[in-house]
């Protein structure tokens, strides 16, 4: 079968940098803010975004599960905090 690409747009921060990260943090691959990738198989796949501030501190996302032979696409975003 055909393959098909990945895109993404990471945010909010435009310094700094962005990371997906696989098997429980085994492997890592920095990526760009917006970008994307050709995929062989359309499927499911299980991963993290993490991210390092030019000042240091790192943030991880929740394990994102995205089952792309039920949705073409996926979107997640952080819950905004309580003022």
């Amino acid at each position: 079968a055909a393959g098909r690409t990945l895109h993404w747009t990471l945010g909010p921060y435009q310094n700094g940098r962005y990371f997906i990260v696989l098997g429980d943090g085994i492997h890592s691959v920095e990526v760009p803010a917006v970008g994307g990738f050709q995929l062989k198989r359309i499927g499911i796949m299980i991963l993290r975004l993490k991210y390092q501030s030019p000042q240091g501190w790192i943030t991880y996302s929740p394990e994102l599960a995205m089952d792309f032979t039920r949705a073409p696409s996926f979107r997640w975003a952080r819950p905004e905090r309580p003022p």
